[in-house]
């Protein structure tokens, strides 16, 4: 492969991600931070009982599972709802909210002052944008 083509690749591939992250395409998932694993020893019996509705299947199939040491197998979202984890996470990488309440468990994220200045750069006056850099930067 000669040179000019893994620069033209290497070339491309930067400069979609630098697109994606100006334009808030590109936001990694923090999921995990959110929204704890927990093993089904954690939840009440009709938790247990009750069924994954992404899946349709029983959170927590019998009590061999339930004593079983492992990975936990389950997510709970901020509002409370409990699914798979192989259910949820692939699904709130798309959807964004709770399938079954369609609340985010993710809080809207505050830009930064350097992200209001990349976005707006050209927008608006320079008076206005240093006047949203400085409120982004006030707690």
């Amino acid at each position: 492969v000669s040179c000019p083509v893994v620069f033209a690749f290497l070339s491309c591939i930067c400069h979609r991600l630098v697109h994606k992250i100006r334009f808030g395409d590109w936001v990694p998932s923090p999921i995990d931070e959110r929204c704890p694993a927990v093993f089904a020893t954690a939840c009440t019996e009709s938790e247990r009982d009750s069924q994954c509705c992404i899946c349709l299947l029983q959170l927590a199939e019998d009590s061999a599972e339930i004593e079983r040491q492992g990975p936990p197998t389950l997510r709970r979202l901020p509002c409370g709802h409990l699914f798979h984890l192989a259910c949820i996470d692939p699904y709130i990488a798309k959807a964004k909210h709770c399938p079954m309440c369609r609340r985010t468990p993710f809080p809207p994220r505050r830009l930064s002052a350097a992200e209001i200045y990349v976005r707006r750069q050209g927008e608006v006056s320079e008076e206005e944008l240093m006047e949203e850099m400085r409120a982004a930067a006030t707690p």
